[in-house]
């Protein structure tokens, strides 16, 4: 009996799919209005091309992921729709986007490739309701949620032809690109000094970062550089390949004024400034650092660290005058109604700047160990990765801090972030975490294949380099295998691939999990 209820609660549900609202049509069949849906969570009215229409539930949120009436969604974005009984699985098509969605199933199939999904269809009260962010992102629309007023807008650019979007094609077997050639001023050398003998590089690698273009910023600094600090952020353009060409170097564009504790005026000197890490805002397509500040310099006495938009422009953006020693652990994050976050995790503290520069402070729900954040924004909310105590946190709309998640991985040696998901690495590989502690293992090292030469974007081929000592071979048997023993910097590009700075060979590479 309750089989039988359950098959008649699908067939109705995909029976109802394949009946189209009057008032979404109306609101729909004006090819030539711009394609704009505005909706709120918990409300059942939406505009649609400006035209007011009634859903069938109001959108809501589950595990953190907007869901939404399938039947709205697909119409207002004009889609075709189709249901098979047989399997509970519903199809989109639009233009040349086929989306699979089956009730219950984790996992959709976008033109035949498999993607996860947050949150997977379901039926509440005879409703079938889907993400709305996956739906809408996978026919090629754009969705912005406003984190004060719970307002959520899809918007799309009228072309004047269909662009077909390739799909992405995952390798069989992953492929590993050399992106540079070997840098030696990153290997050690013999220091004597006396008696005692000492190992250090001329140059030493400190971040790295991926922008939407997939062009590559490093941040290093090198003790022979003839500038103030030796600090250098270098870009490696992925139209071009072949070599890092510096890009920023520490002028007086990084100068600013700042008010005392005794309320006078003072100046930070660029050369105070001891950039440590590198971020990308996908929302803004702009890179910033965070850089603390030397205590030798006579000016630094209340600044303790400060934040720079550094790409397209030298900008500051916020600073601190708390202690904060342990700055390579923190976060900074933007979102789109103009608030910035970020930590401090020495106090165990996260800032919120508001649009009139205005902070508040929370706190961090304390554990054992010094929390090391990597953040990302999914459905507008701000979500943190603690690596060092395998939690995950949500910044919730009043400010406030809970943990959501924890993650069941014996250990995470580096972290990064991209498109709402996180990537870790241990010994063995890297791996997939997304906002809710789900993991799955994304490439293991001993899946790998090396590619022989230097990548050369221009041809689609591999250039042969020779090594830079003959002692020290450059692409010869195990020496080209990517070691991870220790942290490793690494970043996502936008297909999913993973950028690397290579710590035994000294190089740029790239782990290829999709096609070119």
């Amino acid at each position: 009996m309750k089989k039988t209820k359950r098959f008649r609660k699908f067939l109705l549900a995909g029976l109802s799919l394949c009946c189209f609202l009057p008032s979404y049509a109306h609101a729909l069949n004006n090819p030539d209005a711009p394609s704009v849906l505005t909706l709120k969570l918990n409300q059942q009215t939406a505009q649609v091309r400006g035209n007011a229409v009634t859903l069938e539930t109001s959108p809501i949120l589950q595990n953190g992921v907007t869901m939404v009436p399938l039947r709205f969604i697909a119409e207002a974005l004009g889609s075709r729709v189709s249901w098979d009984e047989l399997t509970q699985t519903v199809t989109l098509q639009k233009d040349a986007t086929t989306i699979q969605l089956t009730l219950a199933h984790s996992e959709a199939r976008v033109n035949g490739v498999s993607l996860s999904l947050e949150q997977p269809a379901t039926i509440i009260k005879g409703t079938t309701l889907v993400p709305l962010r996956f739906i809408s992102e996978s026919l090629q629309q754009t969705v912005t949620y406003d984190n004060n007023s719970q307002v959520i807008t899809i918007t799309s650019i009228k072309k004047s032809s269909p662009v077909l979007v390739p799909a992405k094609k995952k390798l069989s077997r992953p492929t590993v690109d050399n992106l540079t050639e070997r840098d030696t001023q990153y290997s050690t050398i013999p220091i004597v000094m006396g008696n005692t003998i000492s190992y250090r590089a001329a140059k030493e690698f400190l971040d790295l970062t991926v922008d939407k273009n997939d062009n590559i910023y490093t941040l290093d600094i090198s003790r022979d550089r003839s500038s103030a600090t030796g600090h250098l952020i270098s870009m490696y353009r992925s139209a071009e390949g072949k070599q890092l060409n510096p890009h920023i170097m520490l002028t007086e564009k990084f100068n600013f004024n700042y008010t005392t504790k005794k309320n006078g005026e003072s100046k930070l000197l660029y050369f105070e400034l001891n950039p440590q890490r590198l971020y990308y805002d996908e929302l803004k397509d702009k890179v910033y650092t965070y850089a603390n500040v030397t205590q030798q310099g006579i000016s630094s006495e209340s600044v303790s660290f400060a934040f720079f938009e550094v790409v397209p422009e030298v900008e500051l953006i916020t600073y601190s005058k708390e202690e904060d020693i342990f700055g390579e652990f923190n976060f900074f994050s933007t979102t789109s109604d103009g608030k910035v976050y970020y930590s401090n995790s020495y106090q165990n503290k996260v800032y919120t700047v508001g649009k009139d520069q205005s902070v508040t402070t929370s706190f961090m729900p304390r554990e054992a160990k010094l929390s090391q954040l990597v953040s990302t924004v999914w459905e507008g909310q701000t979500y943190l990765l603690d690596k060092a105590n395998k939690r995950i946190l949500r910044i919730q709309p009043n400010d406030t801090i809970t943990q959501v998640a924890t993650v069941s991985l014996e250990e995470i040696l580096e972290a990064s972030s991209r498109d709402g998901s996180f990537y870790v690495h241990d010994h063995q590989g890297f791996y997939r975490i997304d906002i809710h502690g789900k993991i799955e293992p994304y490439v293991m090292l001993d899946q790998l294949t090396y590619q022989r030469g230097l990548w050369n974007p221009g041809t689609g081929s591999y250039d042969d380099t020779e090594p830079q000592n003959a002692d020290k071979p450059l692409f010869m048997g195990n020496s080209t295998e990517i070691s991870l023993t220790s942290p490793t910097k690494f970043s996502m590009d936008t297909r999913g691939n993973i950028i690397l700075f290579d710590n035994n060979r000294h190089m740029l590479r790239r782990i290829n999990l999709y096609e070119k």
